[in-house]
């Protein structure tokens, strides 16, 4: 069966409203409770107890009830028979409903002795267990003999259950990710991407980023794990967990050091795994923090605000061609060059993580008010297609690089506010100073959508041209 990864934690402080946790780090499958009766041992370690031992094996296959989602008892459900098996257990496989995750469960247990020798709901020992002698403790007897000794002086040991129900529970141990509409910082998101980038393989095992914001106190790592807002499983995750940054030591400890402050539009990445034990074989799951400054986010929503009021220079820019034409192996400008020379000429080879996804790059000539338009297209066999949405899409430019000087304005007006976008979306990535970025988009959510709001793909109301074609009126 597909057995689920799990970690059982042992809830030891009063306050608590779960006694067990298990800690699930698998998406479905079967889970194997064992249940042992009493903890310590119903029929004591010494020789003359054995007789217990001995008689365990009349116990019916009946523990009462275990209150748990989708319970699959099998009909042979018994107490192992192994000779001298002094400890008696039970294993129970429990199917789990991903529905009941994070619910409490109440266990009962009850054994039942059939009728025997030693006479109906009981069996005899040769000497007092050490669960009688507790118990005797417990309610202050002197004498055991006298609470369970028959009249040939063997001890009796009646069928029994455990009062005070104990209470289980499954809890999906991961960090939270939420939607591409959610907005960060401090929400983590999903690794998106799958282009010709091979965004998996590029950042593998890690599928999960988050940005934050850098601060002088400490970063409880444990708060983007699910639950976390649970006063409960806060404790456990504090008490119970391990931690190891960039693949360095595994520590019990919880708080991530920040690093000195950070100059604007720079970050700092950590590479975090948590484990419900200090080694590898125990990981639960993996995040990439981010570190950003304020003045990121800063920049980035005044400028996205301020674009979003200012639209009107998009109206100028040149309908963009649909596809392109490849013949004799070369890439044909679709422009008529007589009648709309509006377009330089396609260059294949583009390999960017900007645009994961292109294979050709095309650029407008800029326009009466500076802008300019870039157009990225896909390469299949001979046909090469328009890539309409998404970052791999081309976008409008406010201002277009054609010399050094609209070069610099380009990267101000242009590029850093799209790395700005892809930083608070969680991704660990700056300019390299050239035409492309230090490593690929992991995620493209929130920002980066509001990024192409302002610089659209293709502009609203602009017809899409085939080649040859010249733009309307023109």
């Amino acid at each position: 069966d597909n057995y689920l990864d799990s970690h059982r934690v042992l809830v030891d402080n009063g306050e608590a409203s779960t006694d067990i946790v298990f800690l699930i780090t698998g998406d479905s499958g079967d889970l194997i409770f064992t249940l042992e009766i009493p903890p310590e041992g119903l029929t004591g370690y010494g020789e003359e107890s054995r007789g217990v031992g001995d008689e365990m094996k009349y116990i019916v296959e009946d523990i009462d009830s275990i209150d748990w989602p989708d319970t699959n008892r099998p009909s042979d459900w018994k107490f192992s028979d192994k000779e001298n098996d002094l400890k008696k257990t039970l294993n129970l496989k429990i199917t789990i409903d991903l529905s009941k995750i994070d619910e409490n469960f109440p266990m009962e247990w009850e054994i039942e002795f059939p009728q025997t020798e030693a006479g109906s709901g009981m069996i005899e020992t040769n000497d007092w267990s050490s669960h009688q002698r507790r118990q005797t403790a417990e309610e202050g007897e002197t004498d055991p003999g006298e609470e369970f000794s028959g009249p040939d002086g063997k001890g009796e040991v009646y069928g029994g259950d455990n009062p005070e129900i104990t209470t289980v529970r499954l809890v999906k141990t991961e960090f939270e990710t939420f939607s591409e509409s959610t907005a960060g910082p401090d929400k983590p998101h999903d690794l998106n991407m799958d282009t010709k980038q091979e965004e998996a393989d590029h950042y593998a095992p890690y599928e999960k980023a988050v940005s934050v914001i850098w601060s002088d106190d400490d970063l409880d790592m444990a708060k983007f794990l699910v639950g976390y807002d649970d006063s409960d499983l806060k404790r456990i995750f504090h008490d119970h967990l391990h931690w190891r940054v960039d693949e360095g030591e595994w520590t019990s400890d919880h708080e991530l050091d920040l690093g000195d402050s950070l100059s604007d539009n720079l970050f700092r990445r950590f590479n975090i795994q948590v484990a419900a034990d200090s080694n590898e074989d125990s990981i639960i799951d993996y995040l990439i923090i981010t570190v950003i400054p304020e003045a990121t986010k800063t920049a980035f929503d005044t400028w996205y605000s301020d674009q979003k009021d200012n639209m009107g220079w998009l109206e100028q820019l040149p309908p963009v061609y649909g596809s392109l034409i490849l013949s004799n192996g070369e890439i044909e400008s679709p422009d008529d060059p007589e009648n709309c020379d509006l377009w330089f000429d396609p260059e294949g080879d583009y390999d960017s993580f900007y645009h994961p996804d292109g294979d050709v790059e095309m650029r407008s000539r800029a326009v009466e008010n500076g802008a300019g338009h870039q157009a990225i297209y896909k390469v299949n066999g001979s046909t090469i297609s328009l890539l309409r949405a998404d970052i791999s899409a081309g976008t409008a430019d406010r201002v277009a690089p054609i010399n050094l000087m609209t070069t610099g304005n380009h990267f101000f007006q242009d590029v850093l506010p799209f790395i700005q976008a892809a930083q608070l979306d969680g991704n660990p990535v700056s300019g390299t100073g050239g035409s492309n970025l230090s490593g690929p988009i992991l995620h493209e959510g929130y920002y980066l959508k509001q990024y192409l709001e302002v610089r659209p793909p293709i502009v609203d109301g602009s017809p899409i041209l085939n080649p040859g074609e010249c733009p309307p009126n023109d």
